[in-house]
């Protein structure tokens, strides 16, 4: 009926108050003044939408069948509307920022609609993570999705772009500190992550895993045992020699994974899990219990009559190692989360 018609388009739900609202299957959204509701939606080689403004009496529909149009049927659609209504084109009120409020909102953000507990979030987080800046002309950069945006401030937490009317609203909590974002959309949230989450640290850590591995593989001068002696020293050291040896596979390994999965684009989509990524996550979890092995070897160690940058190079490698399994842990590459 009319009335169940005029319902659907009610707003039932917001992630925050200056994004779009969803509705009863449809997305609300603004064009200017005017009120739309419609939906759009994508599979890997189709993009779709459709805008609905009553106020105009006008209905905008555009499909592709292709996977780099996301872009284009977005602002084809906003392109027609302000061709039919030049109104409605973005003219944000702007609210200006300082440098030092601007830098409250910089840092990494990653989407909330992705894997939470599975090896899939290291995949799909290589292609969603943000990163946003403070510009020197008092906006905002958004980099890392599939094109940049820059962003004025129109209100104490929330941004709108001058190019295409995009909308965000940061999310803080109750000591005032930015957890995150809603997107302009309605339908999407973006966390801010901390350090251990970032890609650039586990990339750091694994190089400087690679790095204790190949020291530990290089033959070295030996120190005559009655100027040395090192009771137990010999297991230690084979068992470092093993830890460097699974390290090193393991990165290798994951290098690998990582280079195929990229190289296949949307065809990921069908081979994944592959099976240098399955090596890899077994070999992970092969390289954190040897790390647990080292760990336990540290009260020998320190028990023992190694002289003391040997000691001090012991602790300094198990440490970092220890770190790397942790960053390894939470992006759940340890034990066969798949």
């Amino acid at each position: 009926s009319a009335d169940s018609a005029l319902r659907m388009r009610e707003i039932m739900f917001r992630n925050a108050p200056d994004v779009a609202g969803v509705g009863h299957g449809f997305l609300t959204d603004h064009y200017g003044p005017y009120f739309a509701y419609g939906h759009g939606g994508a599979t890997l080689y189709f993009h779709s939408g459709m805008a609905l403004l009553p106020d105009l009496g006008l209905g905008v529909f555009v499909s592709a069948n292709t996977d780099n149009a996301r872009a284009a049927v977005r602002d084809i659609t906003r392109l027609i509307v302000e061709r039919m209504a030049p109104d409605s084109r973005p003219s944000p009120v702007i609210s200006p920022m300082t440098s030092n409020q601007l830098q409250a909102f910089a840092g990494s953000y990653r989407g909330d609609r992705r894997p939470f507990v599975s090896a899939e979030k290291f995949v799909l987080s290589m292609r969603s993570d943000l990163t946003i800046s403070a510009g020197s002309d008092g906006s905002l950069r958004i980099a890392g999705g599939s094109e940049p945006i820059r962003l004025l401030p129109v209100g104490p937490m929330s941004f709108q772009s001058p190019e295409n009317g995009r909308r965000v609203q940061f999310i803080a909590d109750a000591s005032g500190a930015i957890t995150g974002f809603a997107d302009g959309s309605g339908i999407a949230t973006f966390q801010r992550i901390g350090v251990f989450d970032r890609s650039m640290t586990l990339g750091l850590l694994l190089a400087a895993a690679a790095v204790i591995a190949i020291a530990r593989l290089v033959p070295r001068r030996k120190v005559p045992e009655r100027k040395s002696p090192r009771p137990g020293g010999q297991a230690v050291k084979a068992l470092t020699v093993i830890s460097a040896l699974v390290w090193s596979a393991f990165i290798a390994t994951a290098i690998a994974a990582i280079v195929t999965m990229t190289g296949q684009g949307n065809a990921l989509m069908y081979s994944y899990p592959t099976s240098p990524f399955l090596w890899a996550l077994g070999l992970a979890t092969a390289a954190a219990v040897i790390t647990v092995l080292e760990l336990v070897a540290i009260v020998p160690v320190l028990r023992s009559r190694w002289r003391a940058m040997p000691k001090l190079g012991y602790l300094t490698a198990v440490a970092l190692l220890s770190l790397t399994v942790y960053v390894l842990w939470r992006w759940n590459l340890i034990g066969m989360k798949l």
